[in-house]
This record gives C-alpha cells, sequence and structure tokens, in this order.
C-alpha cells in the first residue's frame, strides 16, 4: 500500500516517519529540501501533490486550514483521505471527495506514542484500512466529528509537557543537582508517574507517596494553592475556544 502525505510540516513528518516502518510513504512540501531527512527513512519527497496522489491508495492532509481547498482539488474523489487539518468541517471534505475522513492524532504518533480519533462515513472494509493507518500512530478510536475537534485541543497539552519537565529540571538545580542529574532524575519522575497512572488511580498513587505530616503533603499543598489543576483544565479550554474560532 502507498500512502501520500500531502503537507510535510511538523505533524506530517511526524506520520511518515511512522508509516514508513510498514507501508511505502510519499510527503509532498513546496520546498522538498526541508523534508531531504524523510529520504534516509526510505520516504519518497516531492513537492508534485497530483503525481504523488496519482499513485497513492490512500492520502492524509496535513496542510494549513487555508490551503485546504486547493489541495482538495488536486485528489481524485475515490481514494480514501483523512485530513487532519483543524477547523475543516467534515462535510466540506463530504462536498469534494467520495470517501473521507476527519481525524487527529499527536506528535507523539512519531514514536507511536499517540492517540487518534476518526469520524467517517466509510463501509466496514474502508474503515478497517483507515483503523490500520492510523494504529502505526498508536491507540484509534472511531466516534463523532465533536470528538475529533475535542482531541484536537486535549492534544495540545503535549506541548505542556515540557514545561513541567523544565519545571523539575530547574527544581533539581535548586536543589543542588547538576544539570545532567537533574534531567535525568525529571524524566524517571515523568515516566515513572505514567507507568504507576496504567496500573493504579491517582489517589492511589498519592497515598503510596504521601505521609501525614511528611514533606510531600507540603508541595501537594502548594500545587493546589497555586491551582495547578485549574490552570491546565483551563489551557485545555483556551485551546477547545481557539478552535472554533479558527
Amino acid at each position: 500500500m502507498r500512502i501520500a502525505v500531502i503537507g510535510g510540516g511538523n505533524l506530517g513528518s511526524a506520520l511518515a516517519k511512522a508509516l514508513v516502518k510498514k507501508f511505502d510513504v510519499t510527503v509532498t512540501r513546496r520546498n522538498p529540501k526541508e523534508i531531504e531527512f524523510l529520504k534516509d527513512l526510505g520516504c519518497e519527497v516531492t513537492k508534485d501533490n497530483v503525481e504523488a496522489v496519482k499513485r497513492a491508495n490512500v492520502v492524509l492532509i496535513t496542510v494549513k486550514k487555508s490551503q485546504i481547498n486547493e489541495i482538495l482539488e488536486e485528489i481524485p474523489k475515490d481514494r480514501i483521505t483523512v485530513s487532519f487539518v483543524a477547523g475543516v468541517k467534515f462535510d466540506q471534505l463530504e462536498r469534494t471527495l467520495e470517501k473521507p475522513v476527519k481525524a487527529m492524532t499527536m506528535i507523539s504518533a512519531e514514536f507511536g506514542k499517540g492517540f487518534s480519533i476518526y469520524h467517517s462515513k466509510l463501509g466496514d472494509e474502508d474503515n478497517d484500512v483507515v483503523e490500520r493507518i492510523l494504529s502505526c500512530f498508536g491507540d484509534v478510536m472511531r466516534g463523532d466529528e465533536r470528538d475529533v475537534d475535542n482531541l484536537t485541543a486535549f492534544a495540545s497539552s503535549l506541548a505542556f509537557i515540557p514545561k513541567i519537565y523544565e519545571a523539575l529540571v530547574y527544581s533539581g538545580l535548586r536543589l543542588g543537582y547538576g544539570h545532567e542529574v537533574a534531567k535525568k532524575i525529571a524524566l524517571h519522575v515523568l515516566e515513572g508517574g505514567v507507568e504507576m497512572l496504567k496500573s493504579y488511580e491517582p489517589n492511589e498513587i498519592v497515598e503510596k507517596v504521601v505521609t501525614p505530616g511528611g514533606t510531600t503533603i507540603e508541595g501537594l499543598y502548594k500545587l493546589m494553592e497555586n491551582r495547578v489543576d485549574f490552570g491546565i483544565m483551563d489551557a485545555i479550554s483556551a485551546c477547545a475556544k481557539k478552535l472554533e474560532r479558527i
């Protein structure tokens, strides 16, 4: 199976890196020299959208919203076409394509650690093809259009993780650790937390770490005092509200 990724930006390149492990992949970009590195991974790189989609079984679109109309005109109507373009409505895709799919995933799809949601009206056989492709990025869920839009906002929270990581590193430096040691400890805190959340509920983890009158409860008190949890929720809500205005 050959897949054409139209738009070799950050997301398109991340998807191509995951897909090329299982499929033949062509990636397009107006200046293909900027994605020459994908050739080393086995991808074909070109600036010719028409030629790329002509030879593809499935098309993935990862361009900006302002470019979508031009791109849709270049795609054969009978191709399974998956749009990852934020703010583009499903009915807009339906007006041009016979087999449209609206989807969203995460930039961590590059490592198979993303979560994808898609919406389509395809038959079972075509949906199986779509899920086979999206599974290269991590877990997959079929939902309605609102689910896809919500993931667009929710997935933005991945950009919050580096800020949390930086705060942990700075905390380590403040305690007197060297920079490399502080980074290593911070990564273990994050990785360890994720692994524990796969087996325990959040409150169970807190109970395992916190002792009455101990040090951890003082830190938790400061987090609650600064409303960190509400801040994260407000940030994701802000992403969702921005999407509504796009």
